[in-house]
């Protein structure tokens, strides 16, 4: 593997440079500071590769990534002890990680002091004394490990039990303890005032507390917000049925959701707090593909509930021919006491539809809601990414005649729209159900299905008529569809 890598680094890392001479977009600073330097001079597009080719996380292609290379290129004493079984791969995986960005000189003198032994030592153990050899011999090296991990410090949240997920904070050793310390004493007061719940359930309440500041204003005010996903019947405690929702891509159960509605105040979908807001998704009901999504105000206008008709004070009948339809939401106070507005339900509404499409190379702001709501994340094969930072990119290039239209627009995080966009060899299918069809430079191909939707049906199978059947292959059109605005230029 180390040989083949090494053979696609050299040609992708061409084709890469080509394109950036060319001014194409690359990774920002964010990327770069993230990504391993021994994949440095990688071509961007091989883990997302690897991990399609292995059905794995992007994160675990990276890591087997860069053991293979430092293992075959650097450090090819340990390859020899893992082949010939003295090591596993837990214990090489350590050495490759401490020892995979030093000098050849100093792998050496520190593999001669741990190697032998390294067997015989757990992967703790080993680590320990790789660390204080590496010390020993190069602390500078030490010095510049702690420097780029500083770096790519984040913070991220990751599922640890049923209805629970660890919030976890890199941060430097040091400030990391005092955290610790400062959330136990604070634990350990609150115990003393009476609180009689475990300790461990005391000091996460805590650490939250310090975080969502609940009780002041000292500070600058933040909103958090929550993208919830729930099926009318979830919000029923009575309903027979009790589908599953989701917070942030992440999915709870119909009690949880309610939980969760009911301290924001908006268990019965009424209004939606401050900052926030409520769509109505329509799905159909055998396949689960979404059909359109709309406001409560847009809901009630598609079945022909918003029709006012308008009486002057004292006045009976229909009010007069020049009369219009006001909502009292919008008439101001002082009409109040000049005219009185009475709803007429109707029974020939509009419906509800797709957003039309539009001939800007940007969507509008009801394309926007809808492809956001139908695909919910990422839609790269095995990405989760949320949606709150995504490219609604254009699954058909426009330049090469794709419509800005929900059936040619999907959600791609930065690094996977840049890969389909800027990447040789990639090929990109948006189905008319909303299905993605990915195929990678060595002909693996993969399928992503949009969240929530139920396959038991009988979905169409490819793109409606008249539109791309073909692949989108990068920098190879499809197909001619509607001419762009010269005043819209794309931003990406």
């Amino acid at each position: 593997m180390g040989r083949r890598l090494a053979r696609r680094r050299r040609i992708d890392r061409a084709a890469r440079d080509a394109g950036l001479r060319a001014g194409r977009g690359g990774p920002g600073p964010d990327t770069i500071d993230r990504r391993p330097p021994v994949l440095a001079d990688v071509c961007e597009g091989f883990v997302p590769e690897l991990a399609l080719i292995r059905r794995c996380s992007e994160a675990e292609a990276a890591v087997l990534a860069v053991e293979s290379l430092v293992l075959v290129e650097r450090l090819p004493a340990v390859w020899s002890a893992l082949y010939a079984g003295r090591i596993d791969r837990r214990r090489a995986a350590v050495l490759a990680d401490l020892l995979g960005e030093v000098t050849p000189a100093t792998a050496a003198a520190v593999l001669a002091r741990v190697l032998p032994a390294a067997g015989e030592a757990t992967a703790a153990r080993l680590r320990e004394r790789t660390r204080r050899a590496l010390a020993g011999i190069d602390p500078d090296a030490l010095a510049a490990r702690r420097e780029r991990a500083a770096r790519r410090a984040d913070v991220t949240v990751r599922p640890v039990a049923e209805g629970l997920a660890a919030l976890v904070a890199e941060l430097p050793t040091t400030d990391a303890l005092a955290c610790r310390d400062a959330v136990r004493r604070l634990a350990d007061q609150q115990r003393a005032g009476g609180d009689d719940r475990p300790i461990g359930v005391i000091r996460a309440a805590v650490a939250r507390d310090l975080i969502l500041r609940p009780w002041g204003s000292s500070r600058p005010p933040v909103t958090a917000q929550l993208t919830v996903h729930a099926d009318l019947p979830a919000l029923d405690p009575a309903a027979p049925a009790q589908p599953a929702c989701e917070v942030d891509g992440v999915v709870v159960t119909a009690a949880e959701c309610r939980a969760l509605l009911t301290a924001l105040g908006m268990l019965g979908v009424a209004t939606a707090p401050r900052g926030g807001s409520i769509t109505l998704a329509v799905h159909d009901p055998t396949t689960g593909a979404l059909r359109a999504v709309a406001t409560r105000q847009e809901l009630a206008r598609a079945a022909g509930l918003t029709r006012r008709r308008r009486h002057r004070a004292g006045a009976t009948g229909s009010g007069g021919a020049g009369s219009r339809g006001v909502d009292t939401a919008t008439c101001p106070r002082g009409d109040s006491s000049a005219h009185r507005y009475d709803a007429e339900p109707t029974a020939d509404g509009p419906g509800l539809r797709r957003p039309p499409a539009t001939r800007r190379y940007r969507p509008t702001a009801a394309q926007r809601r809808f492809v956001r709501a139908r695909d919910r994340r990422c839609r790269w094969p095995g990405c989760a990414r949320p949606p709150a930072r995504h490219d609604l990119d254009h699954a058909t290039p426009h330049a090469a005649g794709g419509a800005t239209d929900c059936w040619n627009r999907c959600c791609l995080c930065r690094t996977h729209h840049r890969i389909k966009t800027h990447t040789p060899g990639w090929a990109f299918l948006l189905l008319a159900d909303g299905r993605v069809l990915v195929r990678t430079p060595s002909g693996v191909t993969r399928l992503s299905t949009p969240p929530g939707t139920d396959r038991d049906g009988a979905p169409p199978t490819g793109p409606p008529p008249g539109r791309p059947t073909g692949m989108s292959r990068t920098g190879h059109p499809t197909d001619a569809g509607d001419p762009t605005d010269a005043s819209d230029d794309p931003p990406f």
